[in-house]
């Protein structure tokens, strides 16, 4: 028969349940693995030096299974920033490449561009950059005029 008591008598009632069946378990486990070593290990050197390798190889097994997975994921962390480091790094100087190329062909085919292609540039200086491209060569050589003047 199920009673289902509501409220915080209820709680109380369950909790204290529950660490009674827990003090029991703890009990009997106590008694399971004390009554072995008494018997067998307290008179016997032999099983008392076995005992405590095989307790000496699981703490060696557990204490490596731990650093093993604790400095493996440091290991994973610090390699993948290194490795986003120097991607960005790079993905940075093949940036800068890119725009002295692009600068260094711009001034070769005669339009007037800034030394510096950098990031900070504005609208304004888009636009003043088209107009020289297209004041300079009117034949439409360079495909930087506006879509109007190349239609025409």
């Amino acid at each position: 028969m199920t009673v289902f008591i509501s409220g915080q008598f209820g709680a109380d009632l369950f909790f204290t349940t529950l660490k009674q069946i827990s003090d029991v378990f703890s009990a009997v486990y106590t008694l399971v693995t004390e009554i072995p070593a008494v018997f067998l290990l307290f008179n016997s050197p032999t099983w008392s030096s076995a005992f405590l390798l095989f307790i000496l190889g699981i703490t060696v097994w557990n204490g490596s299974g731990f650093y093993i997975e604790v400095f493996g994921r440091k290991y994973v962390l610090i390699f993948t920033f290194w490795h986003l480091l120097t991607t960005r790094f790079r993905f940075e100087r093949e940036l800068e490449a890119l725009r002295k190329e692009i600068a260094e062909s711009t001034r070769a085919n005669g339009i007037d561009t800034p030394t510096d292609l950098s990031r900070t540039g504005s609208l304004s200086d888009l636009s003043s950059l088209l107009s020289n491209g297209s004041s300079s060569s009117e034949s439409g050589d360079n495909g930087l005029q506006p879509e109007s003047k190349k239609d025409q």
